[in-house]
């Protein structure tokens, strides 16, 4: 059998894909890939994501709030927004209480993602697409 990267399209958007919830993660990744021409690596932790983030380029982040270190993905853009990293990067939560904050910082984009699944991935995928134009 091929490695998956062997199949991977040129024109395929490079998503660093991070969330805590180890059973959410894999399943967020086959149905985002059914909504567009993806390669998503995964990251439970904002450590696995900064080691990611050093060894690969991504087209764009999508990240969760909370992370069992007690950091957060808004300290995570910070730190990259800090260091003039200009990648765009998509709040993907079911904490909306947070969205207007993350959004006066800078986040590209909020998305509940305790909403129908189809609306939600619906609405990923086309942020994907729009914010990752080549």
């Amino acid at each position: 059998m091929k490695k998956k990267e062997e199949k991977i399209n040129v024109s395929s958007r490079r998503i660093l894909l991070l969330d805590r919830d180890t059973l959410f993660l894999p399943v967020a990744k086959e149905i985002l890939q059914l909504f567009g021409d993806f390669e998503i690596d995964l990251a439970y932790s904002l450590l696995k994501a900064r080691k990611a983030l050093e060894t690969k380029q991504y087209d764009v982040i999508v990240s969760g709030y909370f992370f069992d270190s007690g950091e957060t993905g808004l300290d995570l853009f910070m730190e990259l927004k800090g260091k003039g990293n200009k990648l765009p990067f998509v709040m993907f939560s079911s904490h909306d209480e947070i969205a207007d904050e993350a959004l006066k910082l800078g986040v590209t984009k909020f998305i509940n993602k305790n909403k129908d699944c189809e609306s939600v991935y619906t609405s990923l995928s086309n942020t994907i697409k729009e914010i990752s134009k080549r």
